[in-house]
């Protein structure tokens, strides 16, 4: 080639040529870090935390309870100024001040009205005693020795009534005759729902005991409780003593006696004790004996199932109630009236 063709043929760039060959593994590598670089990023962006998660101080927002139907308005405080705070919406979207803490209002309850908060009246004559948590029911009932009926105690005890006779008491015993003689005329149906009548006016701090007796004692036992042991006036304790009731028939003969020493055994504060005054009736001698066990700490209110008018006489039953500081009732079984 002539030296003109030289000087004339142009030369190839060479390093335009190797910048322009790129291989085809090293191109992709190159997208495929600038793909991953963009994702990374966008990642970030979106783990950000959200509007409202930040170190932005958080405000507490005060409740009022306010009972249905009723017609409470909040109290102004002595500021109102300082009432005048804005709502936490329209804190978000007022321009950006710098706005005072807000002072959290307490969590505050409108008074329950009184009726919501008194106990409940109790069943029967009577008050309750007042309640307390760590009370002892049994301290509750204790006897404040013996006393008349006359004297007995007042309002602040729960009182009792069958059959005409009452008296206050916590702890009441019940003794009915439930001999053959009682059958006549209704006197035992009488007798039974007098005795379920007075059991439903007893509230749930007195105790009482049942026992129907004719030639023996038979007390009333529930769920296995120690002998002549006395029952709260519970409604589940009055539920098992109306079965019992329902389940006592008269039979045989009469023995006042025995039933007279298990009842004042439980050392009540009231007996009510009614029979028809059959045969045999008490000695003067037996009835120094009940005086002697009773020490006056139990008041014998005696009830007598006859027929026709009030007797005269100074009967048993008479000085039983007299001796030992109760009262004497009368009622002529053909005019008592049964449900």
């Amino acid at each position: 080639m002539s030296a003109g063709n030289l000087l004339s043929t142009p030369r190839p760039d060479r390093w335009g040529s190797r910048i322009l060959w790129v291989p085809s593994w090293l191109l992709s590598v190159i997208v495929h870090v600038v793909v991953l670089f963009l994702v990374v990023e966008w990642f970030r962006h979106w783990q950000a935390e959200p509007v409202g998660f930040g170190d932005e101080p958080s405000r507490e927002v005060g409740i009022v309870l306010k009972s249905a139907g009723s017609n409470l308005e909040p109290t102004a405080p002595p500021n109102a100024s300082e009432s005048l705070d804005p709502s936490p919406l329209e804190q978000e979207t007022a321009s950006p001040q710098p706005v005072a803490q807000p002072t959290a209002a307490p969590l505050t309850t409108p008074s329950a009205a009184p009726s919501m908060l008194e106990s409940p009246a109790a069943i029967g004559a009577g008050t309750l005693f007042p309640s307390t948590v760590d009370a002892n029911p049994r301290d509750l009932v204790k006897s404040t020795g013996p006393v008349t009926a006359s004297n007995a105690l007042s309002g602040a005890v729960p009182g009792a009534a069958f059959m005409g006779a009452k008296d206050n008491g916590t702890r009441v015993v019940f003794a009915i005759d439930c001999s053959a003689s009682m059958a006549n005329y209704g006197a035992m149906r009488s007798a039974k729902a007098a005795l379920v009548s007075s059991l439903q006016s007893l509230s749930d701090t007195q105790q009482f005991q049942i026992l129907f007796y004719n030639q023996t004692p038979h007390l009333l036992n529930i769920r296995g409780q120690a002998a002549a042991d006395l029952l709260f006036a519970t409604e589940i304790n009055k539920s098992f003593a109306r079965q019992h009731i329902s389940g006592i028939e008269p039979d045989l003969g009469t023995d006042h006696l025995p039933a007279l020493r298990m009842a004042l055994r439980m050392a009540p504060e009231v007996l009510f004790f009614l029979t028809d005054a059959d045969e045999p009736q008490l000695t003067a001698a037996q009835l120094h004996e009940i005086q002697r066990l009773n020490q006056g700490r139990t008041r014998i209110h005696t009830i007598e199932f006859g027929t026709g008018g009030a007797v005269d006489t100074d009967n048993f039953l008479k000085k039983l109630a007299r001796q030992n500081g109760g009262t004497y009732r009368y009622h002529d079984v053909k005019r008592l009236t049964t449900p």
